[in-house]
């Protein structure tokens, strides 16, 4: 407590100085038309929304669309419903009642705009069991994986010191998610931290940990690849999908 006007003054400068983006204008399309169908909806704050990039076909939706489509070799028709700036409270409120498409997938993307809104943990909790509550109430039976908790631990454009408290804020996410996977049916949380020190040894090269922000704080292109992929991975490998490919056939 006695550091939270420094910490509100240290946000406020480092919110001052990270450019102002606009999301890309595409929010639906289809990947790889085959026999099979299958409705993708992603849904969450600006990384899903694809802030740092100008199209979303270089961003985390259709990098996983194009993950899912190889690995079940199924079309994927995508959809993306998002807000840069929204907590899970804004995107059940304003957002859920937008989409368009019945999806068979949902995947969300949230935690840092509650996070720099230093909503505590209780608070994330009952944010978070609302809009799964409201989500499988209106599509019954589709799958929900929350994707992995935005790593604020390793933005560049904040400070060591915003760094490590929003970190450590972000990080007490993690056992709210995973209780939350117990106590719902076909929801799915990818608990593993995005490390990239460990996606620096995967690609080798010259790379820097700067490749993968846009803007110090949003993803680059790159970094949506490959986090497309690592969902696409965990789908895969927890049988997330299996009730929906069954349906499909």
């Amino acid at each position: 407590m006695p550091l939270f006007p420094f910490l509100l003054w240290q946000a406020v400068r480092v919110r001052k100085n990270v450019p102002s983006l606009d999301p890309p204008l595409d929010v639906k399309g289809s990947i790889n038309a085959r026999g099979k169908k299958m409705n993708l909806l992603t849904l969450g704050e600006s990384t899903i929304a694809g802030i740092g990039i100008n199209t979303q076909q270089n961003g985390i939706t259709v990098a996983l669309a194009q993950e899912l489509s190889k690995r079940f070799d199924i079309e994927i028709n995508w959809e993306v419903c998002a807000k840069s700036g929204y907590t899970a409270q804004q995107v059940n409120q304003l957002l859920v009642s937008t989409i368009q498409n019945d999806p068979d997938l949902i995947v969300i993307g949230l935690g840092a705009n509650n996070a720099f809104a230093l909503h505590p943990p209780f608070h994330f909790r009952l944010q978070i069991e609302a809009l799964i509550q409201r989500l499988q109430t209106k599509y019954k039976g589709v799958p929900i994986v929350f994707a992995h908790l935005p790593p604020i631990y390793g933005f560049p454009a904040l400070t060591p010191l915003l760094r490590f408290f929003l970190g450590g804020l972000i990080r007490l996410y993690t056992p709210i998610l995973r209780t939350l996977t117990n106590k719902y049916d076909d929801f799915y949380f990818i608990e593993e931290p995005i490390e990239f020190e460990k996606w620096l040894q995967k690609l080798g090269g010259n790379y820097q940990i700067n490749d993968f922000f846009s803007d110090g704080v949003h993803p680059s292109a790159l970094t949506y690849q490959l986090w497309g992929q690592e969902i696409g991975r965990f789908i895969e490998e927890t049988n997330v999908l299996h009730a929906v490919i069954n349906k499909k056939k």
